[in-house]
């Protein structure tokens, strides 16, 4: 390799040096020394490489998105980056775009300085704008560009495509929403927001998207081209998948309540530019959370909750421009529920005459939660996602209810305790619970009724009282197995409150299935007491005796053949005169007439005996017999033909006293009365209570005696050779009396 040196020589003199460069020698240098010429040195490098062009794009004048594309009479420029293997440096680079501009085959670039970066690549060299033909059709062209170094070396040129687009992109779709939660169309004062587009590019062949921005000045005050470059993640909001997408922006902490656009451009590589729009919504006015329910599952109960239960939160919350979510801390209920959704409420919305509109899912209460007030807080949020949180409670409920008294009774007697075989009964409880209330009663009768292990009792109206206790709950009437042994049985009540806790209480019953007995059943006129025969309109009396072990409860006649319509005649207890025909009786009834027309020797009736388990007895029929014939009675002294000797007038010596007969064909004869009369003005009866003759009314004596009766009449009543006038009546034992009496009129003589 030769190489030309210069260096310094005296003037007008020449100095020729020829340097050979070994192999493998890049520089070399020398120096010289001519007595009278002078000195010089000099050095040289070797450069034998081409530069070459590593990479070139064609954008349109300002744009930096990206390049490859010109649009008819557009300017453009053309950058390039060129690297020299050797050390000589670039001395120049050209590019020749006569395909874009007529003419222009060699247009030098300069090093590039400001915008240099094109997309993603930084170039160092770069033409003045160009302004490209307006006529070019659209399609594909190319341009080249090459470049020499400074030793001289020419590099090969590179040829480049660029693509003529005269077509404008389109802005298809765009959409404002808040950055989270992402809610379309919703923007709230000092918000995060994100704008959404959807671009295309149409040109034939499309030189593509360069860049999509949104002038967001309407609500980031300030901000007109916020970029939004091609989404790559989370690009899919209100159903549709959006292309690019912008970075979370704040929203202007002044703007005002109402509706903003926000405007899109899209360009394409060739600077084809197209416009879209999209609207929203400015709200920066919190929600409105009205109330909040817990209510406990099984059993229903609006704000109260047993640990461990199910329950579920219903809650009531508005917004003017709609609500994007409603959630709730139930923390401190359920353990990890910080922010449980409530979604519409659409079925059994309504609790306490709330109905609400939102409603969260089933969740399960803590076991252990402690009894009393519990917080939770509901969370509104809207679409602009201001949020209003509310505070509320619910009341823990531990402990079961009270049940202070349960009882059978059957509903025959309606006693407490006492229950037959296939007979009714009901089931009777108190129970009370001062936190939740009353949620259910129910009892389990088993033992008496097969199957019926929650039979329900209500809340009790009527005939509430058993055994002197009055009950709140009553169970419909049941029916005793036909197999019920008797002896004690038990049976049990569990009361349930409003949020399912329970207490058992255990009752007990004698089952008694032995009927009671009747025995010496009578019915005697009230007139004589003398059982066994009754006269047509007389008063009488049922009497007899019962007992039973469980005692009695009840004790009936059925007289309806003596007294019309009396067929179930009540004999209660009897108090006083009890005792007939030497006979006590129990049981009596109240007197009643016969009926006025008894025909027949006799009529039957029966005695029905209820003890205090319903078991009844009815006893066999008994006889009374019919007598309707009055007794006969006669005076046999005085006379009326007396003369004297009163002492022993009857035949009984030294005795004072007026004697006669009676008889009776059927009852027999009860009693015989006698009355005393003065003969003569003033008329006046003899009046045992005074012992004189004082009664202007007729006083009747009971004489000693039935069929040969007698009354004592000391002579000291009478008054010497005074008439007077005896009257004798007979009655039988069915209470018929003489009708007319036996009577004689007398002087009294000693």
């Amino acid at each position: 390799m030769l190489a030309r040196l210069k260096g310094m020589l005296h003037p007008r003199r020449s100095l020729v040096l020829l340097v050979v460069f070994l192999a493998g020698v890049t520089t070399a240098s020398a120096t010289w020394h001519l007595p009278g010429a002078g000195a010089g040195a000099a050095r040289a490098s070797i450069d034998f490489h081409a530069p070459s062009v590593t990479g070139s794009t064609i954008a349109p004048q300002g744009a930096t998105a990206a390049g490859g594309a010109v649009k008819p009479g557009a300017a453009f420029v053309v950058y390039a980056n060129v690297v020299d293997p050797g050390v000589s440096g670039i001395a120049w680079v050209r590019t020749n775009v006569s395909a874009l501009k007529a003419g222009s085959t060699s247009v030098s670039l300069s090093h590039c300085v400001t915008g240099c970066t094109i997309g993603a690549t930084t170039y160092g060299w770069s033409t003045a704008p160009l302004t490209a033909d307006a006529g070019p059709a659209q399609g594909t062209l190319s341009y080249g560009v090459w470049s020499q170094d400074n030793a001289n070396n020419l590099g090969t040129t590179v040829n480049y495509p660029a693509i003529v687009d005269s077509t404008a992109p389109s802005v298809t779709a765009a959409v404002v929403a808040m950055a989270s939660p992402a809610t379309v169309g919703w923007v709230r004062r000092s918000g995060s927001y994100t704008v959404y587009a959807n671009a295309a590019d149409a040109g034939s062949p499309a030189s593509g998207i360069a860049a999509v921005t949104a002038n967001v000045s309407s609500l980031t005050p300030g901000t007109t081209s916020l970029s939004l470059p091609a989404c790559t993640s989370s690009c899919s909001i209100g159903g549709v998948t959006y292309g690019y997408k912008s970075a979370a922006t704040t929203a202007g902490a002044a703007i005002a309540d109402g509706g903003a656009t926000v405007t899109q451009a899209a360009a394409d590589k060739a600077g084809n530019a197209a416009a879209g729009s999209a609207s929203a919504a400015i709200d920066s006015t919190a929600p409105t959370v009205t109330g909040a329910v817990v209510v406990n599952t099984t059993p229903s109960d609006p704000g109260y909750l047993k640990p461990g239960n199910s329950y579920v939160l219903y809650a009531n919350a508005a917004d003017t421009a709609g609500l994007s979510t409603v959630t709730a801390d139930l923390s401190a209920l359920t353990a990890g529920q910080t922010a449980v959704a409530l979604s519409a409420c659409t079925t059994t919305c309504t609790f306490n005459g709330v109905t609400y509109g939102w409603k969260s899912a089933s969740k399960t209460a803590g076991a252990s939660l402690a009894a009393g007030s519990t917080a939770f807080s509901v969370t509104a949020t809207d679409k602009a996602t201001n949020a209003t949180p509310g505070a509320y409670s619910v009341t823990v409920d531990a402990t079961g209810p009270t049940v202070s008294g349960v009882a059978v009774a059957n509903t025959t007697t309606n006693a407490a305790g006492l229950l037959r075989k296939s007979g009714a009964y009901v089931v009777y409880a108190n129970a009370s619970d001062s936190t939740t209330g009353m949620s259910s009663v129910k009892a389990n009768v088993n033992t008496f009724t097969s199957g019926q292990t929650a039979l329900a009792l209500t809340a009790c109206t009527t005939s509430c009282t058993v055994g002197g206790v009055t009950y709140g709950y009553k169970s419909a009437s049941k029916t005793g197995a036909s197999t019920l042994a008797a002896g004690p049985a038990s049976f049990t009540v569990t009361a349930a409150d409003g949020v399912g806790n329970t207490t058992t209480a255990t009752g007990s019953a004698t089952v008694d299935n032995t009927a009671p007995t009747a025995t010496a059943a009578a019915i005697a006129a009230t007139a004589t007491g003398m059982p066994g025969y009754i006269a047509q309109g007389a008063t009488y009396v049922a009497y007899t005796n019962a007992a039973d072990a469980s005692g009695v409860y009840s004790v009936t006649a059925k007289v309806s053949s003596i007294t019309t319509g009396q067929t179930v005649l009540a004999l209660p207890a009897c108090v006083s005169g009890c005792t007939i025909a030497g006979v006590a009786r129990g049981y009596a009834g109240a007197p009643l007439a016969a009926n006025a027309s008894l025909t027949g020797t006799s009529k039957t009736w029966t005695v029905t005996v209820t003890d205090m388990a319903g078991n009844a007895t009815t006893s066999t029929s008994q006889t009374v017999t019919i007598d309707n014939t009055a007794p006969t009675v006669a005076i046999t002294f005085p006379a009326s033909s007396y003369a004297g000797g009163w002492l022993a007038g009857c035949g009984t010596a030294s005795t004072a006293d007026i004697c006669g007969t009676a008889s009776d064909a059927t009852s027999g004869l009860a009693s015989v009365q006698v009355s005393i009369k003065q003969a003569a003005a003033p008329g006046l009866y003899w009046n045992p209570a005074t012992s004189s003759f004082s009664s202007a009314t007729e006083v009747l004596m009971p004489a000693t005696g039935t069929s040969s009766w007698s009354l004592a009449a000391a002579s000291a009543w009478f008054t010497n050779l005074t008439s007077y006038t005896i009257r004798a009546y007979a009655t039988d034992a069915a209470s018929n009396t003489t009708t007319t009496p036996a009577t004689t009129t007398f002087t009294f003589k000693p």
